[in-house]
């Protein structure tokens, strides 16, 4: 089993062979145009979204009372309380302005105490706050909570943790999301997390460093370890990782470990790999296979990335090897004519966003992903209206 990556190094090669595209030189750190790996959808941000305009329009005339009211209650020196409604209503109407964030902190930090303090209510925050914030595209306000020692335990959800995560991401930042993850990990419950587990990879992959291979490769160990299985999305960040570190019997034994080796992006992974190993008849195999497939009649045609078969020949090239290269040439020439290769680069295929999950594809309304952050099951029904806890309230106009 692989531990570190000085163990799993003797597994690269020895020569030094230079390839094109994303193989060339790097600096220490690459600029990659980046998104969100999840959608929102996928992580409840669109749901958010509907029942945010329902409750807008529902408080339409008397939003700046509310709001008021609520700067009011949540000051040091009042004895009013924050209650459930106050808080889901105000995370609701606020408005990414530095009045209204400071206005949802003093709430937070007034019903997080009273919480501690009074042991009342069994509703999570941590998501519908994240999903606010994410709405927002507020990634300062979040992480300055999430980093309050006094939250500690409030944000302790998968959800939260993953969407904190997404958002540093499309931020491209990057060693953020390592830092968030190591701090989260201690806690056993978000260790090893899949979803987590692939926003790492992914941000060690676009941080493209020696340190950030390290990080990966120890996770990936932790997680053999302990017998997790991370997701094939995770592999494939890892693996190319390697690739660009020029370690290809590295990136190859991570990927050798995904079970459905038919994946485009794991197919990409894997030729590439072996031709940097210097396998060149297991390339040749693999390519070939591409074809078998479209001969027993199987409906997807299966592909393979235009950059991938262009750093193929060139690394064939460099092997002297006249018929070698005629091999590859005519396999690579079958493949273009018969549709089978596609002109999306390696990581454009890598950091295509995630649209379905394991979980939300099958239990949309169950999802732990898209879940509903409404807590009775008249409101996950969508009749949710806003109700108000002290007399006075509910008449301001």
């Amino acid at each position: 089993m692989l531990k570190t990556v000085r163990e799993i190094s003797r597994y690269a090669p020895q020569h030094n062979v230079l390839a094109t595209g994303f193989l060339r030189e790097f600096p220490s750190r690459t600029v990659f145009h980046c998104r969100s790996l999840y959608a929102g959808s996928t992580l409840g941000v669109d749901n958010f979204k509907t029942v945010r305009e329902k409750i807008r329009s529902q408080f339409s005339s008397m939003t700046d009372r509310f709001r008021e009211k609520m700067i009011e209650f949540s000051s040091d020196s009042s004895t009013n309380m924050i209650f459930t409604e106050d808080l889901k209503n105000m995370i609701h109407l606020a408005k990414n302005t530095p009045e209204d964030m400071d206005l949802v902190k003093k709430m937070l930090t007034k019903f997080n105490r009273q919480n501690k303090e009074l042991q009342f209510g069994n509703y999570v925050f941590g998501p519908v706050v994240m999903r606010m914030f994410y709405s927002m595209g507020n990634i300062d306000v979040p992480l300055e909570l999430i980093r309050n020692p006094d939250f500690k335990g409030f944000f302790d959800q998968v959800v939260t943790q993953q969407i904190m995560m997404d958002m540093l991401y499309e931020k491209g930042e990057y060693q953020q999301v390592l830092d968030l993850y190591t701090n989260c990990s201690k806690n056993e419950s978000l260790r090893g997390h899949r979803h987590l587990v692939v926003l790492v990879m992914a941000s060690c992959y676009k941080l493209n460093t020696p340190d950030a291979l390290k990080y990966a490769m120890d996770l990936w160990s932790d997680l053999q370890k302990t017998g997790k299985e991370p997701m094939r999305k995770a592999a494939t960040f890892i693996a190319t990782l390697a690739l660009n570190q020029k370690q290809p019997g590295v990136a190859l034994e991570i990927i050798s470990t995904v079970r459905q080796q038919s994946y485009m992006t794991v197919r990409n992974i894997k030729v590439l790999s072996l031709a940097q190993v210097h396998r060149y008849e297991e390339v040749i195999v693999s390519l070939k296979g591409l074809i078998e497939v479209q001969m027993t009649g199987f409906t997807m045609k299966q592909s393979i990335s235009k950059e991938i078969l262009d750093q193929i020949q060139d690394i064939v090239a460099q092997s002297n090897s006249k018929e070698l290269l005629a091999d590859i040439q005519r396999v690579i020439k079958f493949l273009n004519e018969h549709g089978h290769v596609t002109e999306k680069t390696l990581d454009e295929l890598l950091c295509t966003e995630v649209t379905v999950t394991n979980v939300n594809s099958t239990r949309p309304e169950r999802s732990v992903l898209a879940g509903s952050f409404r807590s009775s099951p008249r409101e996950r029904q969508g009749g949710f209206t806003p109700r108000f806890s002290r007399p006075g309230l509910s008449d301001i106009n």
